[in-house]
């Protein structure tokens, strides 16, 4: 069973569908070019597309996952 974590903040933002800016991420169960699974305070979340790349992560309150669309 998953356990959720809920006093840790939960934000998604998207600028032009270049870059995704996370928060509450507490893992990245996987990724590749085509999908990335992170598991975060709220559960998994799971991203599809092209040429996905994770561009860092940070292990501080904030996460980073990037994102590339052509």
């Amino acid at each position: 069973m998953e356990e959720k974590i809920r006093n840790i903040s939960h934000k998604l933002t998207l600028d032009n569908r270049k870059e995704v800016l996370l928060t509450g991420v507490k893992d990245v169960v996987s990724f590749d070019e085509k999908e990335i699974l992170l598991q975060t305070s709220e559960g998994r979340l799971q991203i599809r597309g092209s040429q996905l790349h994770v561009k860092g992560l940070d292990r501080s309150e904030e996460r980073r996952v990037g994102k590339e669309c052509r």
